[in-house]
This record gives structure tokens, sequence and C-alpha cells, in this order.
């Protein structure tokens, strides 16, 4: 990945893809992880 598009994700004006993230993950020794859990009241404007 180029410097200017890591700037972008960085600064959030660029959404990246999930293999764009696990590839990211795997160059830093990582592992991507997800998970899904239930909104509160709050994120859901209650």
């Amino acid at each position: 990945m180029k410097q200017p598009q890591l700037a972008r994700l960085e600064t959030g004006q660029l959404e990246p893809e999930l293999a764009t993230l696990q590839r990211l993950a795997k160059a830093m020794g990582c592992r991507l992880r997800l998970s899904i859990k239930p909104a509160d009241k709050q994120e859901l404007g209650m």
C-alpha cells in the first residue's frame, strides 16, 4: 500500500475492503478479528 492511500485510511477518508484490512493485519504480524454485537440505545438514537 502506498503512503497516500495509508494516509487516507488513517484520516477516515477511505473505507478499506475486508481484504485490505487482512493484508494490513498480516503485514503487522497480527490477525484481523471482527465481531458483531447488538447496538446500544444511544447508537440507535433512542
